[in-house]
């Protein structure tokens, strides 16, 4: 009987056989295209400069500014001008403060 999902190869999808056959596979075609795509796809909007202007503060309280790939993600550490839980802290955890982010205009073509 042919499967009926044609493309679909039923003994590769079988878990029991092959249990970290997609894992390993999605991860090696990740290693593999990554090279090509990222510069491609990177709208490089968020930089030092942009976070800086958009948080009215000095490029110097920037202490880290780190592009992730696997995750295609941006971290970024702004040093505190005040210890944490002090008088006037506005924020005590730290982590409150993406709002500005919201206003960046990402270009699509």
């Amino acid at each position: 009987m042919p499967s009926p999902f044609p493309g679909m190869d039923p003994y590769l999808e079988d878990a029991k056989r092959w249990p970290a056959f997609h894992h390993q596979f999605v991860a090696t075609l990740y290693q593999l295209l990554l090279p090509g795509l990222v510069d491609r796809y990177r709208a490089r909007v968020l930089t030092r400069e942009t976070v800086s202007k958009l948080y009215r503060i000095a490029p110097e309280r920037i202490a880290d500014f780190v592009e992730f790939d696997p995750a295609n993600a941006i971290k970024f550490t702004i040093y505190r001008s005040r210890p944490s839980g002090s008088p006037g802290d506005p924020d005590i955890f730290g982590a409150q403060q993406y709002a500005p982010l919201l206003d960046i205009e990402v270009p699509f073509e």
